[in-house]
């Protein structure tokens, strides 16, 4: 296993850039920087109804276009991750789940994060709120069921990580 030999944040912001010097062989060391996260995530697959899913329709900077994904953010300091869910599902789509269960955690970008998401799967949902977005936030709330996932047409919606990735966690874990 190869180990930082130094290690100092260059930026801090959202995510602070990193950057180690990671020892190869003896006495030789190569810069390695990533995305420091300031907070696990949370990524709720929330199901109203059997084989239907509530999504989101989101605008990302970084990309300069709409993606679909499954609702969730990060969580913040001293948030539990049920709360941070909960509070997650309930500001990006206005609807609050009558259960909120923990199926498992992923790496969604190991080799330049250190972000771990944990996928939740809510269900016995309500429609209880206006979306209470952050000021940089463009999401529209879609719901659609399964067959509408596996047949989208990709010059319509594209996917982010958070889709199969919890699709994939929800089938491992059969309640």
């Amino acid at each position: 296993m190869k180990k930082a030999t130094s290690s100092k944040i260059i930026y801090e912001g959202f995510f602070d850039l990193k950057e180690e010097k990671i020892e190869i062989v003896k006495g030789k060391t190569e810069t390695y920087c990533y995305l420091a996260s300031k907070g696990d995530g949370v990524v709720i697959l929330a199901e109203p109804s059997p084989s239907t899913f509530i999504f989101i329709h989101e605008y990302r900077v970084p990309i300069q276009k709409k993606i679909l994904s499954c609702p969730g953010g990060r969580l913040e300091q001293g948030e539990s991750l049920i709360d941070g869910a909960n509070r997650e599902l309930l500001e990006e789509t206005g609807y609050r789940a009558n259960s909120m269960k923990l199926l498992y955690y992923y790496f969604p970008f190991p080799s330049a994060s250190d972000q771990k998401n944990w996928v939740f799967h809510a269900t016995g949902l309500s429609l209880v709120a206006p979306l209470s977005l952050d000021p940089t936030e463009d999401i529209s709330v879609k719901i659609l069921p399964i067959s509408e996932i596996y047949d989208l047409d990709l010059n319509i919606y594209e996917l982010d990580s958070t889709i199969p990735s919890a699709l994939f966690f929800k089938s491992l874990f059969k309640e």
